[in-house]
């Protein structure tokens, strides 16, 4: 029943590989949720370097929709991670598991040589959100978001991804292209706001507007180590 399990998880991950198939296959159980989750996660990575290894030129775009999409789609993944600690997986499973993904990512790859806007599209659909869990396999993200319930180091984990991933879209959309300058200046901001903020402040946070953040008494110590981080930009 374990390996019958699997094969059914397997073949749900091939279906949704293609974000254009005319029918997204989606999850049945938590189990597959959780398995089609982190198996996307995986893939995307792949995908896009193998996409910017095609094309150098662009390399930032397809970095960017990974980043984008692990970073958008970090609480459906974190809760996969937890529910994949509790499965009883046979080995069997596993290396069947890895075995699909792993092919996979090659057919991608080749079907990336047969036709470059393979890249484009995948692209694409990060960027509208197309290809992420909730769009994409609606009851996969139903079966996931039921079990997230997050501890505060937890929702501060989050804040601190979604801080970074904020950053890097408005670096983006102000026509930036070095990815690792990028990402170490956004990584600077985030370590700036969060790294001596307490639960009652990460609370005053999301309360706020952004207007009000600016003039929270807490702020203005964060501002001023935000500001050591432009010198990342400039040098």
């Amino acid at each position: 029943m374990r390996i019958l399990g699997a094969l059914v998880v397997a073949i749900l991950i091939c279906a949704t590989h293609n974000a254009n198939a005319a029918t997204i296959a989606d999850a049945d159980n938590l189990e597959q949720a959780a398995s089609m989750v982190l198996a996307a996660a995986k893939i995307i990575d792949a995908d896009m370097d193998t996409c910017a290894r095609a094309n150098p030129s662009q390399s930032f775009i397809y970095r960017m929709a990974a980043f984008m999409w692990q970073g958008d789609n970090r609480e459906m993944v974190v809760a996969a991670q937890n529910i994949r600690q509790k499965m009883v997986v046979s080995d069997l499973a596993i290396r069947g598991g890895d075995v699909i993904v792993k092919n996979a990512i090659a057919a991608y790859a080749l079907a990336v040589q047969l036709d470059r806007n393979t890249c484009i599209q995948s692209a694409t659909d990060v960027f509208s959100g197309r290809s992420y869990v909730k769009n994409q396999t609606p009851r996969a993200y139903a079966f996931l978001i039921a079990t997230y319930s997050p501890s505060p180091r937890m929702a501060l984990d989050q804040d601190k991804s979604d801080a970074t991933v904020g950053c890097m879209k408005a670096y983006s959309n102000r026509g930036l292209r070095d990815f690792d300058r990028g990402l170490t200046f956004c990584q600077c901001n985030t370590e700036a706001m969060f790294s001596h903020m307490t639960e009652a402040q990460r609370q005053e946070l999301h309360k706020s507007t952004p207007l009000e953040v600016e003039k929270l008494p807490w702020m203005q110590s964060v501002i001023r180590e935000r500001a050591q981080c432009v010198r990342i930009l400039q040098g």
